[in-house]
């Protein structure tokens, strides 16, 4: 809050300083001494150099120790020529001043470094957060009693006790009973998967219907946790896209600039007075100054960020705009992503022996799963009761409940008349377990089997509910040329159903990130959009990321944008954003850098005046920046625009139109 604060307040000095310095500049005949006006305006500079100039010299003083020229000197540049034009103008009593713009420089640099900083700061305390340093263990002493440790403190062999809803806190094998692991934000799969004794249990799982001990014993395929968090913070810093494009600029923009500035200097020094070859010097690199870079390009990139916020996609940085522009492959990550976070019954089924009607017995069902934190439970509990089955809701209650820990439940209920009856709803996965069947991660059906007093009673079957927009975003894509890629931890048949051509299923979160780095290296730029611990990596390696909301704090903290997850039309049209955004500021800043190299020429000659420079420039960049701006309004994006604010879409959908209909099979990927 401290450094926010300071960008602001120096902000605020550097506009009232711009005020003052166009008063000083255009009406200094109406000034009798405009001398105490201009130290005032060398006061203000100062106290916002103090302020904000260190992100600049730092970041400058890192360059040169490196022994590169970085877009750090492009600012120097500007401030230098501005600074001595301003410092000369004050010692002789007469011409322009431009302090502001050595004030506006500063802000301008200390608010993106800021920017960039909270960006690493969130995604290393995420990262800090999940270490093992930082996760506590709960560790069997021999004495027989519980010691809380970190997790990176217990030793192999070590017994720990997890309680049902936390997360494991080390590798280990499962002792004991079996029991239920939610694993989604690990591997991708969306059905929680049973552990039997003697399996492993990776750190970050969730542990669903039981308590357990687990026997501390590292993995030795280097998939474990911290593994994945080694990957991430590998690479928490890079240089963006745009910073090392700008570092390309000013390799030979800073020697050019230089140079003029140092012949005009030497010229002028053989025809006129060393004072006026200074101020002819001084105007060579105040022209210079690359407004379209320094000043229009930012802002109508932070105007594009805008609305990418409106429509459901926050980036972190201005500058991320270019990287989303230049995107030409979108890899998915499903559970979660092209998927919500919920389940939703696909069927129900009863059989005819038995001795209520499908309504009563989906009541008692109902009843039984009640407030239970299962995936299908909450599903069971959100599909509601229609007709006649509406009518049983209130006759059904819970008056006993039992886990069974890997396998499902038991549950007595009682109606309203007083009668009793026992229901057990069991996992179609245990059952094939138990009839030495493939197991759930050969299946592509996921259900529930009820017995009502011991004899079968009926099934359900379960799926993943699609978000909204997600088979005309796909389309959409497609249109635009992107090449479409599914990597996903679930099975292949389930990753199927997502409607994309390109699927590959039962990936680790190591395979996912060669996927990555593979088509890096084929020199593709790739937007990869996931919510999981088991996404980051690869979200790190790719050119882009965007994390939903509702995913894990890690995969937010490294991605470059966020998306609220409402529709996924948001993603194509984040794309036509970015894209249309960054032609129109290319077009405008290869106009400035012809106007800058036409301004240098007049300044080293002297034909142009400091004032008219900088009016001149002032006119540049207000054109670039009304170019780049009155774009956005070109794309008509409101309807997303109300989903994302939660209103209702302006324009009616079509009839018929279910919000979780599958994507047509056999999409093609371009």
């Amino acid at each position: 809050m401290w450094r926010w604060g300071r960008i602001a307040f120096s902000a605020v000095i550097a506009m009232n300083a711009m005020a003052v310095a166009i008063a000083v500049n255009t009406s200094e005949d109406a000034m009798s001494d405009p001398q105490p006006v201009r130290i005032g305006l060398l006061v203000s500079t100062l106290l916002v150099a103090i302020l904000v100039g260190a992100p600049l010299v730092q970041g400058a003083w890192k360059a040169m120790r490196e022994a590169r020229l970085a877009v750090e000197f492009l600012f120097l540049i500007t401030l230098g020529g501005a600074f001595g034009v301003s410092l000369q103008s004050l010692l002789a009593g007469e011409g322009p001043v431009y302090f502001e713009v050595v004030s506006l420089l500063l802000v301008v640099y200390a608010f993106g470094a800021e920017l960039n900083r909270a960006a690493r700061d969130r995604a290393v305390e995420a990262i800090r957060s999940l270490s093992a340093a930082h996760r506590v263990a709960r560790v069997l002493t021999p004495e027989g009693g519980l010691e809380e440790r970190a997790a990176a403190d217990v030793r192999p062999g070590e017994r720990v006790e997890v309680l049902p809803g936390e997360m494991a806190p080390v590798d280990g094998i499962l002792l004991g009973e079996p029991a239920l692991f939610e694993e989604a934000s690990l591997r991708g799969e969306f059905v929680p998967r049973t552990r039997q004794p003697g399996e492993t249990v990776r750190a970050g799982s969730f542990v669903l219907d039981a308590q357990i001990r687990l026997e501390a014993r590292p993995l030795e395929d280097g998939s474990s946790l911290d593994s994945l968090l080694c990957q991430v913070g590998g690479g928490i810093d890079p240089r963006s896209h745009a910073q090392q494009a700008a570092d390309r600029l000013a390799r030979w923009f800073v020697p050019v600039v230089s140079g003029v500035a140092i012949a005009t200097f030497a010229v002028w020094s053989y025809t006129a007075p060393a004072g006026e070859a200074l101020f002819h010097s001084m105007a060579v690199l105040l022209v210079a100054c690359p407004c379209a870079l320094g000043f229009a390009t930012p802002l109508a990139l932070w105007t594009a960020t805008s609305r990418l916020s409106a429509i459901g996609v926050r980036v972190t940085r201005a500058a991320d705009v270019e990287a989303l522009s230049a995107v030409d492959l979108v890899a998915f990550d499903k559970t979660g992503t092209l998927s919500g976070t919920e389940t939703r019954v696909a069927s129900i089924a009863w059989g005819e022996a038995n001795p209520y009607s499908d309504a009563e017995m989906q009541a008692m069902v109902v009843a039984a799963e009640r407030g239970l934190s299962h995936p299908f439970a909450r599903a069971l509990e959100r599909s509601g009761l229609a007709g006649e089955a509406e009518d049983t809701r209130d006759r059904w209650h819970r008056e006993a409940l039992r886990i069974l820990p890997g396998r499902g439940i038991w549950a007595r209920v009682r109606n309203s008349e007083g009668r009793t009856h026992e229901v057990e709803a069991v996992s179609f996965s245990s059952l094939r377990s138990e009839a030495g069947e493939p197991g759930p991660a050969e299946s592509a059906e996921e259900g529930i089997a009820f017995r009502l007093d011991g004899r079968a009673a009926g099934s359900a079957t379960f799926e993943e509910e699609f978000r909204e927009g997600h088979a005309s975003a796909l389309d959409r894509l497609a249109e635009m040329g992107v090449e479409l890629h599914l990597l996903s931890g679930d099975t292949q048949a389930r990753a199927a159903r997502a409607g994309i051509a390109s699927v590959q299923g039962g990936l680790t979160p190591m395979e996912k990130l060669e996927r990555v780095r593979a088509w890096e290296r084929s020199k593709r730029v790739v937007l990869f959009v996931g919510d999981g611990i088991n996404d980051a990596p690869a979200m790190r390696a790719a050119e882009f990321a965007i994390a939903v909301n509702e995913g894990t704090a890690l995969a937010r903290a490294v991605a470059g944008g966020v998306w609220d997850g409402r529709n996924l039309r948001a993603i194509p049209a984040a794309l036509e954003i970015a894209r249309q955004t960054v032609r129109r500021v290319r077009t405008n800043f290869w106009w400035a850098i012809g106007y800058n190299t036409i301004g240098m020429g007049l300044a080293a000659a002297g034909f142009l005046h400091p004032v008219s420079a900088a009016l001149l420039m002032v006119a540049s960049s207000a054109q670039v920046t009304w170019r780049a701006m009155a774009l956005l309004g070109e794309a008509n994006f409101d309807e997303l625009v109300d989903v994302s604010a939660g209103r209702r879409p302006r324009e009616r959908r079509r009839p018929g139109l279910r919000n979780t209909e599958p994507a047509p099979a056999g999409r093609a990927a371009n």
